[in-house]
């Protein structure tokens, strides 16, 4: 089949995911669409794909899971029985369970997954953790595993069903307790209140943030013209102490695809 259009459907909160979907869809040269799913303002019952487009689902593994609010955006969305792409990006831990569930909300929405990637990217609390990557081996290694993809799709049938790592019930998913705050630097230039995909910083009030609806998502973190706001260096060497070992060592980036891991 000749796609018409690549759709890029993601939350990248700081930059990682993102990064790792363009390498993918490099690969396709069609017209493109962007459906970001951390802005609020969207309706997504509006994004409807069309059987001669391909969609990429891009999201980071938190604590092993996709980020639940964006579980609801996505299953909102219309695959129409048309292809899909999963990535996960993680950092460099582990991904435990956010292909599969990745794949079952996709699918719920109408979509055929053919392939899924697991990426490492930069981590986003303890950011010295693969603080490279994606790096250049990295990138040619992701625009080699897109074009495995697209060769692929011309066998592909539509009764495919693709084997992702995984478990179900998906593991308990444990929210991070620690918020990032604004400190005495801020500008109330309200960037951050604008941005945040979940609502938890107030316009009116841009140095306060709401921990009940924070996700520790660190897009406040990345975004923030003058380096105002952090999880603290007390906090963020405490989590180090406690999951930097988790983290050792250059982790992998995989590839799922019908027969290349049998």
């Amino acid at each position: 089949m000749d796609f018409q259009r690549v759709n890029l459907v993601y939350f990248s909160p700081t930059g990682g995911s993102k990064k790792i979907m363009r390498y993918v869809s490099s690969v396709f040269n069609i017209n493109s669409m962007t459906v970001d799913i951390s802005n609020p303002s969207l309706d997504f019952s509006k994004f409807v794909a069309n059987e001669d487009e391909i969609s990429i689902f891009a999201v980071p593994s938190f604590g092993g899971r996709v980020p639940e609010t964006f579980v609801e955006r996505i299953k909102n969305t219309n695959g129409n029985n048309s292809k899909a792409i999963l990535i996960s990006t993680y950092g460099n831990r582990d991904f435990d369970d956010t292909l599969l569930e990745l794949k079952d909300v996709v699918k719920e929405a109408g979509f055929l997954p053919i392939a899924a990637i697991a990426a490492v990217s930069k981590h986003s609390i303890m950011t010295d953790i693969a603080s490279t990557r994606p790096d250049d081996l990295d990138k040619e290694e992701i625009i080699s595993f897109a074009e495995k993809i697209k060769k692929h799709l011309e066998n592909i049938d539509d009764n495919f069903d693709l084997d992702v790592p995984g478990n179900f019930p998906y593991k308990k998913y444990n929210p991070v307790p620690l918020k990032p705050k604004a400190d005495n630097k801020c500008i109330l230039c309200g960037a951050c209140a604008t941005d945040c995909p979940v609502g938890a910083i107030p316009y009116d009030t841009p140095n306060i943030t709401n921990n009940e609806l924070c996700i520790t998502c660190m897009r406040c973190v990345e975004i923030c013209p003058v380096g105002a706001r952090s999880i603290g260096e007390e906090n963020l060497k405490m989590i180090t102490e406690k999951f930097g070992p988790l983290c050792e060592g250059r982790k992998e980036n995989k590839l799922f695809i019908e027969n290349l891991n049998k």
